[in-house]
């Protein structure tokens, strides 16, 4: 049984990659894979359900450039250049309604 701190940790993950996948690719999805060299419907379970990997993460770190996996996993975004810090946090707000259902 999840608890309830856990899954507000995993929204909160998912609405980090979101928002990093829509800094890169918008809304597409299949694109954003691609970028990172995973199939479009593994992306689309990591960012449905399915909790993300270590792996997946650190491919993120290597093809998106400024992104860490202290922000991905944590939301720390000390060591993150200032305009991509303030562009993820307006995109992380766009997601943020879609994920609290």
């Amino acid at each position: 049984m999840m608890t309830a701190k856990y899954e507000a940790s995993q929204r909160a993950i998912r609405r980090r990659i979101i928002a990093i996948r829509r800094h890169v690719a918008r809304d597409n999805r299949a694109a954003f894979a691609r970028h990172l060299g995973i199939s479009p419907t593994r992306w689309n379970n990591i960012e449905r359900r399915t909790p993300l990997t270590l792996k997946v993460a650190e491919l993120i770190t290597e093809r998106v450039e400024g992104v860490t996996i202290e922000y991905i996993m944590d939301g720390d975004t000390k060591h993150m250049p200032a305009v991509l810090r303030c562009k993820l946090a307006a995109l992380e707000l766009a997601v943020a309604p879609q994920l609290a259902l």
